[in-house]
């Protein structure tokens, strides 16, 4: 009995190596695990960087006169080039539809309809495949650039999170607060609990007015900023959208990460980075 005890408390020189083989294995492959989890992160770090630069540079620049489609070279209501969308409504003023031709490559180009494009178009060997009410772009941009801009200045209860930095500016399943108008009406484009201006008359705003007049060439671009197609030179602000609590629990969450423009908090950039 007492030799029962003390063995509790005593190991053989055999026991005491296995021990030891045992936690240096452990130690061996918590090591392996640390190095392969700081690689993964490292690898994920220098994907969406790469990523973020990729969609980032859309706004880098903007379409010279001679360009006629979108630079990712999909459709226009597929694309992610909204710099070049807004450039075709700048462009398109004035008129009522965007011709849609595709070329004997397979390459889709979009013209304002005026007086001769369509003899334009076949004489460089395109066919027009539709037409586009401006109406259409608009919505679309609504859709894509205005889209976070929309959720929070909604007037009907909200159905994600919302995060500017840190900060809630409209949780689930609200209808909105004072602290998220106050943050609207200090905006360059404000927004109301009674309306937004913006969204509600997009048709009555003017596309790329900061350029110098009588002029296409945009201002160079200091350090991190990029081109509003409304608002100029800014440096982008980072946002958030995060599905509600239940949805985590219910492992079935989604989180994006936004970079938006500080005047009229329209969307540069959106994409998942976490789901449950």
């Amino acid at each position: 009995m007492i030799r029962g005890f003390l063995s509790r408390f005593f190991c053989s020189a055999e026991e005491k190596a296995d021990q030891e083989r045992l936690h240096k294995e452990l130690a061996t492959i918590q090591q392996k695990e640390e190095r392969m989890s700081r690689e993964l992160e490292r690898s994920d770090k220098l994907f969406s960087k790469q990523l973020r630069e990729r969609e980032l540079s859309y706004f880098l620049s903007i379409p010279g006169p001679d360009c006629s489609s979108p630079r990712d070279g999909v459709q226009l209501l597929k694309s992610e080039d909204t710099m070049f969308l807004s450039l075709l409504l700048h462009r398109s003023e004035g008129t009522k539809h965007i011709i849609e031709a595709l070329d004997q490559s397979g390459a889709w180009s979009y013209f304002p309809e005026v007086a001769g494009t369509e003899l334009s178009i076949a004489s460089r060997g395109m066919t027009i495949k539709s037409r586009l009410n401006r109406s259409t772009l608009r919505g679309h941009f609504k859709q894509t650039f205005l889209l976070f801009r929309t959720r929070i200045s909604s007037r009907e209860a909200a159905h994600h999170d919302f995060f500017i930095g840190e900060k809630v500016v409209r949780a689930f399943d609200s209808t909105g607060d004072k602290a998220l108008w106050k943050i609207g009406a200090n905006l360059q484009r404000p927004f109301t609990d009674q309306e937004d201006s913006l969204v509600d008359r997009l048709h009555e705003v003017a596309f790329f007015d900061w350029l110098p007049e009588l002029s296409n060439q945009a201002p160079p671009l200091k350090r991190d900023q990029v081109y509003c197609p409304l608002d100029g030179p800014v440096i982008p602000l980072k946002a958030a959208e995060k599905t509600p609590s239940f949805s985590w629990e219910m492992m079935c969450g989604r989180e994006w990460t936004l970079y938006l423009c500080p005047k009229c908090l329209g969307t540069f950039d959106r994409w998942m980075w976490k789901m449950s």
